[in-house]
């Protein structure tokens, strides 16, 4: 693992290609399919605001993970499953991403926390 996987990529070019919308999450998720069950990992998702007052319900906020066919998850539901510490999850502007993306020359992770988890994910794949 590099730390530039697509889901990186996949939700900072959809902020430099336009996208207003939505807040560009970082965090650190635990697998559940087969190959990566149990293993943390940095992940990159958006969180969007869908309004659905006009059908007579609410506004609400819905994960969109860029690297999977799945449609729209309500938050709650996506942080279930993916054990996900809503406490540490970075939420970023599409600005920050902008900047971010320039300063650091990369899509992605720009955070140290998600560092340390690339960093234990190498180490322990060294010593397989």
């Amino acid at each position: 693992m590099n730390g530039k996987g697509k889901c990186f990529i996949n939700t900072a070019t959809a902020v430099l290609e336009g996208r207003t919308d939505c807040t560009v999450c970082h965090g650190v998720v635990t697998g559940t399919a087969e190959k990566v069950l149990g293993v943390k990992y940095p992940h990159a998702w958006l969180e969007v605001e869908i309004d659905l007052t006009e059908i007579g319900g609410a506004t609400i906020a819905v994960c969109v993970d860029t690297t999977h066919k799945l449609g729209p998850l309500p938050v709650s539901y996506y942080y279930q499953v993916g054990k996900i510490d809503p406490e540490s999850v970075i939420r970023s502007t599409p600005e920050q991403v902008k900047e971010m993306c320039i300063r650091h020359e990369t899509y992605g992770p720009w955070h140290e926390s998600l560092w340390d988890c690339i960093r234990q994910i190498e180490e322990v794949q060294r010593e397989q």
